[in-house]
């Protein structure tokens, strides 16, 4: 099946949404032919290369994370239902509160949140901070991700106790703890 995706490989909403025997991929939103029984399953807002400053966006032609509400409330129009929502997203400069925040004032009350991966292994960070050419893992990056995935399984429920009738639920990418 063809998702339009740089790589072959599934996203955490795809893993997800397979181990529950769901669908195999989460289909993206602005997908032309989705059906109502695809959006009733999830749909996928991301667009690869998009970062939180819209900036970020205007090399990639992606379409940036402040124009993602709109395509949720879209949704919410169509489906018109109990809403769930996965937020898998990879950046250290994310700014959880405010987007979720604001996935709540439109409805959203179940919130599964991924934690980052090991950043320090991404190619991207292995290539552009290179001291060898063995092309080891960045560990300060390694670290940093571990730090900020302990800071945010402390802040989810200091979110989900500010929004009532929310509730979040962390996805670590590493296994049961972060």
């Amino acid at each position: 099946m063809h998702v339009c995706r740089f790589s072959n490989g599934k996203l955490i909403s795809d893993v997800i949404a397979s181990n529950l025997n769901i669908k195999e991929f989460v289909p993206p939103f602005l997908q032309p032919n989705i059906s109502d029984q695809g959006i009733v399953t999830g749909v996928c807002f991301a667009s690869a290369g998009a970062g939180y400053d819209d900036r970020t966006s205007l090399s990639s032609k992606a379409i940036p994370v402040s124009k993602q509400p709109s395509m949720f409330k879209d949704y919410i129009a169509r489906l018109k239902g109990v809403l769930s929502i996965l937020i898998s997203m990879v950046t250290k400069s994310l700014r959880l509160d405010g987007f979720v925040r604001e996935l709540y004032r439109l409805g959203c009350r179940n919130i599964v949140v991924g934690g980052l991966p090991l950043m320090g292994c991404l190619p991207v960070q292995m290539t552009t901070k290179m001291r060898n050419i063995m092309r080891f893992c960045v560990e300060q990056e390694n670290k940093d991700s571990v730090l900020y995935n302990q800071k945010l399984v402390k802040k989810l429920p200091e979110i989900e106790a500010s929004l009532p009738g929310s509730k979040f639920l962390y996805a670590s990418v590493y296994g049961p703890k972060p």
